[in-house]
């Protein structure tokens, strides 16, 4: 038997000769790979039996980590569910001994997408007066970023840093270091802006 696969940048050929009796290589094929919001969804084919394999997990800063021990179930079908704690990139393997080598699956990047995204509800209370103008607003992760007010004229009025918050729905008070003047509330519709 002679088959092409694909492991890592490289495409090569393998090939095995099939006894009745003798032994059987262990093949392991991807089949899916699914994301949402804190969840990763794996599945491999496999062909071969009595192997049992160890799922292994890494980050872009954090190296390789055995996720779970798995078996092939009865239509030769290997899956895992990882629930991840926040949104990333991820890279997955599956390790196993065959014929007392270690053998390694081809790696596999999945992107899991934040649960929160960038967004500007408005002002709350609506209205608002200048003594307690505050924002509602969607963070997908924490990064560096500020808020920034700015009147009718774009002239700035107000800007607070958001570095410190983390993903998740916020209200943050404008103006908390120096008052926002009240004649750029009367004005007109004041303008936020998220960066």
């Amino acid at each position: 038997m002679v088959w092409h696969e694909r492991r890592g940048v490289y495409s090569e050929i393998f090939g095995t000769v099939l006894r009745p009796m003798g032994p059987t290589s262990v093949a392991v094929s991807l089949v899916s790979a699914e994301v949402e919001p804190g969840l990763g969804r794996l599945s491999w084919q496999v062909a071969g039996t009595g192997v049992s394999f160890t799922l292994e997990r890494r980050t872009e800063i954090v190296s390789w980590r055995m996720l779970a021990t798995l078996a092939a179930n009865g239509a030769g079908r290997i899956t895992y569910d990882d629930r991840v704690p926040k949104s990333g990139r991820f890279f997955y393997r599956l390790v196993y001994i065959e014929e007392g080598v270690r053998r390694e699956t081809p790696e596999v990047q999945v992107d899991v997408p934040s649960a929160h995204v960038l967004s500007l509800a408005g002002f709350t209370p609506n209205p608002s007066s200048s003594a307690n103008l505050a924002i509602a607003f969607t963070l997908p992760k924490q990064a560096a970023g500020s808020l920034a007010l700015f009147d009718v004229t774009g002239r700035e009025i107000a800007r607070e840093d958001l570095g410190g918050l983390g993903p998740g729905r916020h209200a943050l008070r404008l103006g908390a270091r120096s008052r926002v003047p009240a004649a750029s509330i009367g004005c007109g519709l004041p303008t936020a802006i998220v960066r």
